[in-house]
């Protein structure tokens, strides 16, 4: 099952929208799906992807004890790329 947990155009999805976004937003989605998760501790699951101001794609993921932990340590995966930051921050 695949869901988005949050999107700032989540409100105007249908038509806020001009092409350029949706096919930005469009991207980081299909980005999120190449995810992996690290390391394996559960079922829970989450693929994430971020895009950073300068227009690069980041993407990250992580299997987690709890469905609350996964998003939380997912978003953190895609903000450690976007900073480089090789250890996990958590």
């Amino acid at each position: 099952m695949e869901r988005a947990v949050y999107s700032p155009f989540s409100k105007e999805i249908d038509g806020g929208l001009d092409e350029r976004k949706r096919e930005r937003y469009t991207s980081l989605v299909l980005r999120a799906k190449e995810a992996s998760a690290y390391p394996h501790q559960s079922g829970y699951f989450v693929r994430t992807a971020g895009l950073a101001k300068d227009g690069t794609e980041y993407i990250g993921g992580n299997k987690e004890y709890a469905h609350s932990d996964a998003f939380v340590h997912g978003e953190t995966a895609v903000l450690s790329g976007m900073r480089d930051i090789t250890d996990s921050p958590m």
